[in-house]
């Protein structure tokens, strides 16, 4: 079982590589989107539901430790590889375990493997936690 407070560390990240990738977009796109931002309703109008679909912020500087301890060469690159599938290109499970040629559930233990062996080199590695200043 993958330790939650980690997971959530590892969703933070996906969320950060994912938004810094800039895509190249069409125009109509660009015009689209300004619209919608001149569209849209204020904040006190909006009711409580999409207020709750925003994901939280994204901890850049967790973010970068995590990417920092990825881009190590403590993991081996078939480990960096499961977590580039699961967290980086966010695939679903099965289409996961389809390009590893593994079953789901052989794919589920080798994910929290390797998630285990991620956090551990993060937290024994990179992490600052236990140093006193």
């Amino acid at each position: 079982m993958i330790d939650p407070f980690f997971l959530s560390r590892l969703e933070n990240w996906s969320r950060a590589i994912r938004s810094s990738e800039k895509r190249n977009t069409s125009s109509m796109f660009q015009v689209m989107e300004v619209l919608r931002l001149l569209r849209e309703p204020e904040e006190d109008e909006q009711g409580e539901e999409e207020k709750q679909e925003r994901p939280p912020a994204i901890d850049t500087k967790d973010a970068r430790i995590l990417s920092e301890a990825y881009s190590s060469t403590r993991l081996s690159p078939s480990a960096r590889e499961y977590l580039r599938v699961a967290f980086g290109e966010c695939w679903p499970e099965r289409r996961c375990a389809r390009y590893f040629h593994q079953s789901v559930s052989l794919y589920r233990e080798c994910l929290e493997a390797v998630v285990r062996r991620f956090q551990f080199v993060v937290e024994n590695h990179f992490d600052n936690r236990g140093e006193c200043n």
